[in-house]
């Protein structure tokens, strides 16, 4: 189900996330709105309830890292027969040398055997000239900034003057 615009500003509102502007028309509204003030009430008995949830005791560090220790010592004790063989000596070691050997010569083949392909010139960013939203009367804006060189596309989205800002 996805959240109406009610929904997303009080959970905006009750996290402390509004503007001072936007937190003032919030409040008028919910000053105004049973359903809202309602809704506020569910919303503040759910975290109180996600807060009242027990957190699961783990291990502490120090039993956490005794285990470790444990551990390393009963597996360092019995090497295993890939250990003995060492690394050239396992079928591994031998696939990725030739791996390694292939990748180097395709690499070299590729670089030096293109006699009929131009060189291309750097091509110029992409410039970006308009936007189109599906955002009932939305506006937008695109404008490039100077002092990090980037292309910031503006889009307000409505009488009220919400703005979301996507840089590229």
């Amino acid at each position: 189900m996805k959240p109406n615009r009610d929904e997303i500003l009080l959970s905006r509102f009750l996290d402390g996330d509004l503007s001072p502007r936007e937190m003032e028309a919030f409040e008028s509204r919910l000053a105004e709105s049973p359903e809202l003030q309602t809704l506020k009430t569910d919303f503040e008995a759910v975290g109180q309830a996600v807060r009242e949830v027990p957190t699961p005791a783990g291990p502490t560090p120090e039993a956490a890292w005794a285990d470790v220790q444990r551990r390393m010592r009963l597996e360092g004790d019995a090497p295993s027969k890939a250990e003995d063989a060492g690394f050239w000596g396992s079928r591994l070691g031998w696939a990725s040398a030739m791996m390694t050997v292939v990748l180097v010569a395709l690499g070299i083949w590729i670089g030096t055997s293109r006699p009929g392909v131009p060189e291309v010139a750097a091509a110029e960013p992409a410039v970006v000239e308009w936007v189109e939203t599906e955002l009932p009367g939305a506006m937008t804006m695109v404008y490039q900034d100077d002092d990090t060189g980037l292309t910031v596309i503006w889009v307000q989205e409505d009488e009220n003057g919400e703005t979301a800002n996507a840089e590229s």
